[in-house]
């Protein structure tokens, strides 16, 4: 990832999640999505996960590169990928009412409570063992200017 995209990655990841909902609104607003809708998402897709690591992105082009793995997107499918982009959108609006917020899908299905504890404790512990480490060092630099 080039310097730039890393020092401007939450916005990048705020317009690419905009852009998202964006498309997702224009794909279902024939009350459907075909073939050729699912592959221009599938192109987007893979193009925005270039620029950055979003989860959103990453998980959907995921799901949609399953979906499109045989080359067609059946009516099965057809029809999963609309209810997606359906959640993504949020509920529908009345003409000139704002757009309703969006419950974004990152975490259907609810992940396992014990799982997301493990992760947590992972974390502190790596968490803590950093800041044991850098105030080790922050002691030693003191000690090292008084002394």
């Amino acid at each position: 990832m080039e310097i730039f995209t890393r020092f401007n990655r939450k916005q990048i990841q705020d317009r690419q999640v905009d852009t998202l909902i964006g498309i997702s609104k224009g794909l279902i607003a024939d009350g459907k999505v075909d073939q050729s809708e699912a592959e221009f998402l599938l192109t987007w897709l893979a193009q925005s996960s270039l620029a950055s690591d979003n989860p959103i992105i990453i998980n959907l082009l995921e799901k949609l590169q399953v979906m499109l793995e045989d080359g067609v997107l059946d009516s099965d499918e057809s029809a999963e990928l609309f209810t997606l982009l359906h959640s993504i959108t949020g509920d529908s609006s009345e003409f000139g009412e704002l757009s309703k917020t969006t419950s974004l899908p990152i975490n259907k299905p609810v992940p396992d409570a014990k799982e997301v504890n493990r992760n947590w404790r992972r974390f502190m512990k790596i968490y803590l063992l950093y800041m044991e480490k850098h105030y080790i060092i922050f002691i030693i630099i003191k000690i090292y200017i008084f002394f």
